[in-house]
């Protein structure tokens, strides 16, 4: 199967799923599109500014935003942070980010990121007490700096590298489009899929799984935390590192919530 291919099934199963309104979610999707087309296509220059809009105004209320302490509060910026995100999704990988659309609106997006190994200077660099990172983003950037580190020899006794994988690293759905789909929505057989029902956030994951898999990338990894590791369980990722929140670094904290542990979630493509 090529991308193209990829990308059409995953049109053609949302749009039917859709269509069929077997499930709540499914009826509120298609009362929500109101006869405009769902579209689904690879991450382009042409997106970057609506996907970072997007992925801004729904990001306080995803797990992720949630755990990190990202409000609207603590986040309106004079401009800075939607400056920060159209820098984020601009770097973003264009062979397998994927973007769904409903007319003109952006609904959805499943956003991948390459990465080297990190080096032991970035990690001393981030974990130095001396340092002052000011900004919720700048902290969570750095939490996963260290968070690669420290995973780094789990990833080693799978066989794999860093390098050799890909970082899911947003997934944002508008709330209107989240909840379970059924009937057309459960995948190709080559998928592996053997749910009944798949949500909009699983079904991308899982076109993105295929489209790296033919870039040549061995696994796909994701940072994660106790609120929304269920979610990423439910596309196929598995702790392989975990760190209570309290134990980061100070100049790094990046929640509010007690009691929370960051995770490192992966899962082989091969």
């Amino acid at each position: 199967m090529i991308k193209s291919q990829v990308l059409a099934q995953l049109q053609t199963e949302l749009t039917a799923a859709i269509a069929a309104k077997a499930t709540p979610a499914a009826l509120r999707m298609h009362q929500a599109l109101d006869h405009q087309r769902l579209d689904v296509s690879l991450l382009s220059d042409e997106h970057v500014k609506a996907v970072a809009s997007f992925v801004c105004s729904n990001f306080a209320d995803e797990p992720l935003g949630v755990s990190c302490g990202r409000t609207p509060v603590n986040d309106k910026d004079n401009g800075e942070e939607l400056a920060g995100f159209i820098e984020l999704v601009g770097a973003m990988d264009r062979a397998t980010s994927i973007v769904v659309t409903a007319g003109n609106a952006v609904v959805a997006v499943a956003l991948y990121d390459a990465h080297l190994n990190p080096s032991t200077e970035s990690y001393d660099a981030v974990v130095d007490p001396s340092r002052v990172i000011a900004t919720v983003g700048d902290r969570i950037e750095a939490s996963f700096v260290v968070m690669d580190h420290l995973a780094l020899p789990a990833l080693t006794a799978k066989g794999v590298s860093l390098n050799q994988c890909l970082e899911h690293a947003i997934g944002v759905t508008d709330s209107m489009y989240r909840g379970s789909l059924a009937g057309a929505a459960v995948g190709s057989a080559d998928a592996g899929v053997t749910k009944a029902t798949l949500s909009i956030f699983q079904r991308l994951s899982l076109a993105a799984n295929q489209l790296a898999k033919l870039e040549g990338y061995a696994g796909i990894y994701s940072h994660s935390h106790d609120g929304s590791a269920a979610r990423s369980a439910e596309c196929g990722f598995e702790v392989i590192h975990s760190i209570p929140y309290n134990q980061l670094p100070k100049n790094i904290a990046v929640t509010p919530v007690e009691g929370r542990n960051m995770m490192f979630m992966y899962q082989s493509l091969q």
